[in-house]
């Protein structure tokens, strides 16, 4: 039941770990298969501490907008950071632009900026999906060599375009002097450099 807690407060947090749960749930199932009344029975436990987490944020929700529901993110998220990036890769535009485009396209189907926040996002969703079932394919390769990068990497570029900090691109010259200059003085720990590259 703790560890279902701590989903249900992870989710809180983060909404996108919502989703977790479900994995965590097969994966119970999976483990006990042999026995599989106990699986079942801990799966629910589990289940059942993370709806007692999550359950009062809901419920406020529920009241609030007359959704019960835990969040709002899925359709923003998906029109908003996937269908905004992919878009702005291939009008070769900036995401601003893009976003800008979408909040018109939004407005004449009925979106309103101040509306029910989970109206505003069945809206998101449905741009979003159009979009994307637009250029499926080559929508499905960009988002899977984008995951393969942000799970390869820092992900300090995006982070920095995202958080507007300005970032200096190196030339070829320029990173190997840097690289001739950290290994030579810093891990070498000499000022003659020993070795050089050209």
């Amino acid at each position: 039941m703790f560890t279902g807690i701590l989903y249900g407060i992870s989710a809180l947090v983060r909404p996108i770990s919502q989703f977790y749960i479900f994995c965590v749930f097969a994966f119970t199932l999976l483990y006990y298969l042999k026995t599989w009344k106990k699986g079942v029975r801990f799966s629910f436990i589990l289940l059942f501490g993370y709806f007692v987490a999550i359950a009062p944020w809901c419920a406020r929700n529920y009241n609030e907008y007359g959704h019960f529901a835990l969040s709002n993110i899925k359709g923003y998220n998906l029109l908003f950071w996937n269908a905004s990036y992919y878009e702005a890769k291939r009008q070769h535009k900036t995401i601003e632009e893009i976003n800008q485009s979408f909040v018109v396209e939004l407005e004449k189907m009925g979106w309103k900026k101040d509306a029910n926040p989970f109206v505003k996002e069945k809206y998101d969703g449905e741009l979003a999906n159009k979009i994307i079932k637009a250029n499926f394919a080559d929508y499905l390769k960009t988002h899977l060599i984008g995951t393969v990068k942000i799970h390869l990497s820092l992900g300090t570029q995006s982070l920095t375009e995202v958080l507007h900090i300005p970032s200096k691109k190196f030339s070829e010259e320029e990173k190997i002097h840097e690289w001739n200059f950290h290994f030579n003085e810093k891990i070498l720990c000499t000022k003659k450099p020993l070795l050089k590259f050209y």
